[in-house]
């Protein structure tokens, strides 16, 4: 098998336990390398068909939503006007 110098570079990240569990069987960390990069291919793609989808469904720009008007609400305006002005006697 791999010889015992083969792994020291992993000794900062790992435990002294972990490293010798590497050591002495080395396709673990093959697998679990192998996994996180299906993971981060899996939610890619999944992101991707999500980015894809809505762009499909999009609304158009000069549809309004609705309420009254047309007018456009800006948001903490109630909330704003509800605050004490300072040096308003």
């Amino acid at each position: 098998m791999s010889s015992a110098k083969t792994w020291l570079f992993l000794k900062p990240i790992l435990t002294p336990n972990a490293l010798a569990s590497v050591q002495a069987n080395p396709i673990l960390l093959a697998y679990a390398l192998a996994t996180i990069g299906g993971l981060i291919v899996l939610i890619s793609l999944a992101f991707f068909i999500s980015f894809q989808t809505g762009k499909a469904y999009k609304k158009p720009k000069g549809q309004d939503k609705g309420g009254k008007g047309g007018e456009k609400k800006i948001p903490f305006v109630g909330a704003l006007k509800k605050l004490p002005l300072i040096g308003k006697k």
